[in-house]
């Protein structure tokens, strides 16, 4: 039921798997150690208000939050296609952006989460949690897509990778609405 041809994606050049993949794990784990460092060094605030510290895993997880929003078009058949046909010798990378976006909205979510516990500041901890493990999810479903859509057909895939993208944005909001109820906002 696609009412847009898929833009090829076989013609252009593509670097090996293995050293993409390990810049990905790199960067999940440099968001791990680096969250880890930071809220081990900070102190927690008073009870009722924030420090920096606590701004910053703040400010990281609103980033993730919105650049999360704003990949899921990109990744959409729909409406990146004329967008990225538009953009022309951009094309052809398509998935390849949509996926270096998200692992970056991963990695900043990992960022935020174990900063903020590493401080002691544990609001929110379960739902955010559970976001990042849908996005970590969506990461192993998309990077490995050939294989799973040869396992499951593609209209599966589509189906499945939709209702994870859907899963983290919910979990997310709710992840959100949950600290600013306990802020008393």
């Amino acid at each position: 039921m696609d009412f847009l041809p898929a833009v090829e994606e076989n013609e252009r050049p593509r670097v090996a798997w293995a050293p993409r993949l390990a810049l990905a794990l790199g960067l999940f784990l440099a968001a791990l150690v680096v969250g880890l460092l930071v809220g081990a060094l900070g102190e927690p605030a008073p009870p009722g208000q924030e420090n920096e510290v606590q701004e910053l895993g703040g400010g990281t997880g609103w980033a993730a939050l919105v650049i999360a929003f704003v990949v899921v078009p990109l990744g959409w058949q729909y409406t990146a296609v004329p967008l990225f046909r538009r953009l022309g010798p951009l094309a052809p990378y398509r998935v390849e952006v949509h996926n270096w976006i998200s692992i970056a909205v991963v990695a900043l979510a990992l960022f935020h989460g174990v900063e903020l516990m590493a401080l002691g500041d544990y609001r929110g901890w379960l739902s955010g949690w559970l976001a990042t493990l849908l996005m970590l999810a969506l990461f192993v479903h998309g990077w490995w897509r050939a294989y799973y859509r040869g396992l499951w057909g593609r209209r599966l895939w589509r189906i499945i990778h939709w209702e994870l993208a859907v899963g983290a944005l919910l979990l997310s909001v709710e992840h959100w609405w949950l600290i600013e109820l306990s802020k008393g906002g």
